[in-house]
């Protein structure tokens, strides 16, 4: 039986085969938060979502920060992403290619540029901000929610084995599961997926392991990507 270990918020909605066992142990909680300002740019005209927890801290203070989505083009990465969107807010957002901050950046090279509003987390990834600075777009990012490290004993208890597989999320996942332990002398290191640059960065400086990178939040993908690996 190959075990499978998720340490982002919330399991996936997947079916595996019998010979997989899934075990979700979240090392992080999300905290929602008012937004600290009011909107300081014109009406924009894109609004970017790079998270599901940033369409749910938004929808909680949509009359806030921005009533009216009219004539805004909807941005999101990751299908999970564009799905909330389109089940709290009606709305069919586009998405770039690449379903990761590159892309996004890529998707927006030759676009014409409009005020832009980014929803995200207090600590917020820099590929995509650096863009919009380093391209001279005017833009407001609003922080709404928070990454929160989170203890669970499970960790401490679990003995690995070489063909169970980690599935890190994000960096702050990878800080959640060093807050609750480490891999011991001489134990048996299972594969490591991390997903994004970012996230195989921190496998690597914090756990000392080369990860295998998934480049795309597609739960879909990831879990097929899985079924090739060997024990």
């Amino acid at each position: 039986m190959k075990r499978i270990f998720l340490t982002g918020l919330r399991p996936p909605d997947i079916i595996l085969p019998p010979d997989f066992a899934l075990h979700h142990w979240s090392t992080i909680q999300i905290e929602f938060f008012e937004p600290s300002g009011s909107l300081q740019i014109q009406k924009p005209g894109y609004l970017f979502f790079l998270s599901q927890n940033g369409v749910l801290a938004f929808y909680l203070q949509q009359e806030k920060i921005l009533p009216h989505l009219d004539d805004v083009e909807i941005w999101a990465v990751g299908k999970v992403t564009a799905r909330a969107i389109q089940e709290l807010f009606n709305i069919e957002a586009k998405v770039p290619i690449k379903q990761n901050a590159v892309g996004l950046t890529e998707s927006f090279s030759n676009q014409e540029k409009k005020p832009a509003l980014l929803i995200t987390a207090e600590k917020a990834r820099q590929e995509f901000l650096n863009f919009l600075k380093q391209n001279k777009w005017e833009f407001q990012r609003i922080s709404l929610y928070r990454t929160i490290l989170r203890n669970d004993l499970r960790w401490q208890q679990i003995n690995f084995k070489h063909s169970d597989i980690i599935l890190f999320t994000s960096p702050s996942a990878v800080s959640g599961f060093l807050q609750n332990r480490s891999f011991r002398k001489n134990e048996r290191i299972p594969k490591i997926i991390a997903i994004g640059s970012s996230t195989a960065l921190a496998v690597n400086e914090k756990l000392g392991i080369e990860p295998i990178i998934a480049d795309e939040p597609n739960i879909d993908l990831i879990f097929k990507q899985i079924k090739t690996l060997g024990d």
